[in-house]
């Protein structure tokens, strides 16, 4: 059982959270382009590495969620936020091309061995307590503080940036991170986990599993377009901003906004859930992302002031919509998929997304690069609606059973 100092039960969950809250402070997070310049790098490095970020992620998805099936995801979790550490680390000593390159794989290292656990990590204790049936409310509040934490660190940024650059944005998150892998090293393991050798044939059968649910397989492709659309529109907050000359105290808001919108939306899921109608999710969806590819397209095309701020703050409120419809694919999935291969199945989900992601970002670069940022938002925001106009009305369709499961789910 699992007892704090004054012996009374507590919630690993709880605990869970306050890690989240604290490891994802990304102090450094508004102000990496800069870093990258300090560095030696330019604004196309920080397209190519983000995009290789993604790729990372990609490949890692299944070994880590595989690895969360086989030994328990407390340590796997734990893994992740070392990574994180391991990245501040190399950040702190030393300087470079190929730091910020280590730096960019070692998290997605962490992203990777978290996206394979922790929502497992959730469900397992849920599934403990006969009370599995909350992980949409549950995961969504696990979820909100990873947002909240990344929310308050972003607005305190720019006063340690004022303080001391951005050797002490570094040293804030280290701190942070520290205290994150301190937290979740109490964690107790939830689950029972058999030592047995590694069985391709899982990996094999996640996939068998995932494809054969033809409405969780365009759920993934859903969430996977709307995860494309958050790299290209959080990955041209900097340079739209550094094109615009705007304060640094701007780039802070504008972060602060956009994860403390993401973790409203988390915390709330299943509110939203039980006032929103699937087809409503789902077109307003799509609505925000046209919005918000056609809000940056006159921004950089004009380069008014003003226009830019309403582009990025309906880009955060687009945002927060891909975020709920991430968190309702992953409770889906839990749903339907069996115990044995929960993780490695969350991963190949995640997979799919990076995926997208790193794609995304590499064509939008290519694209931009042929023509302009500014016809890269239009054709870009014409062709993910287009697909995603299609997969919404599929997915209405009352032979889906992610229809029911919306309607009928108590969160």
């Amino acid at each position: 059982m699992f007892l704090d100092i004054a012996g009374s039960k507590v919630n690993p969950i709880r605990y869970l959270s306050i890690s989240l809250f604290f490891e994802m402070q990304l102090y450094l997070l508004p102000f990496s382009l800069l870093f990258y310049y300090q560095n030696g790098l330019t604004v196309q490095d920080f397209f190519l590495f983000q995009s290789i970020f993604f790729f990372c992620c990609l490949f890692l998805e299944i070994p880590t969620g595989y690895m969360a099936d086989l030994i328990p995801r407390k340590y796997v979790i734990f893994l992740a936020y070392l990574f994180n550490c391991i990245r501040l680390f190399l950040f702190l000593q030393f300087s470079g091309y190929f730091v910020v390159l280590a730096g960019e794989i070692c998290y997605a290292c962490c992203k990777s061995f978290l996206s394979g656990s922790l929502d497992s990590y959730v469900y397992d204790w849920l599934q403990e307590n006969n009370v599995s049936n909350k992980m949409l409310s549950k995961y969504g509040k696990v979820s909100s503080m990873l947002s909240f934490g990344t929310a308050f660190s972003s607005l305190m940024s720019v006063f340690v940036y004022y303080l001391g650059g951005i050797r002490a944005l570094l040293i804030a998150e280290f701190i942070t991170s520290i205290i994150g892998i301190l937290i979740v090293s109490v964690l107790p393991n939830i689950g029972i986990y058999k030592k047995r050798k590694i069985c391709y044939r899982e990996i094999l059968s996640s996939l068998s599993f995932i494809k054969g649910n033809k409405a969780l397989l365009l759920l993934i492709l859903f969430s996977g377009i709307c995860f494309a659309t958050t790299s290209i529109f959080t990955t041209l907050f900097q340079p739209v901003m550094r094109q615009m000359a705007v304060p640094a105290v701007f780039f802070s808001i504008v972060y602060f906004f956009n994860n403390f919108t993401r973790g409203i939306i988390s915390r709330l899921a299943s509110f939203v859930k039980c006032h929103f109608s699937f087809k409503g999710i789902l077109l307003c969806t799509t609505g925000l992302i046209f919005v918000s590819f056609l809000g940056y397209y006159i921004e950089l095309l004009y380069q008014i002031k003003s226009i830019l701020a309403l582009s990025l703050l309906i880009a955060c409120i687009s945002i927060m919509f891909h975020l709920f419809m991430q968190i309702l694919t992953l409770s889906y999935l839990h749903k339907l998929a069996p115990n044995s291969l929960r993780s490695t199945c969350s991963s190949i989900m995640n997979m799919g997304l990076r995926a997208m992601g790193g794609l995304s970002l590499f064509l939008f670069k290519d694209i931009s690069n042929f023509f302009s940022y500014s016809d890269a938002c239009l054709i870009f925001g014409g062709l993910f609606c287009v697909i995603l106009l299609y997969l919404g009305l599929k997915l209405t369709q009352k032979s889906f059973s992610c229809q029911a499961y919306y309607d009928d789910f108590s969160g």
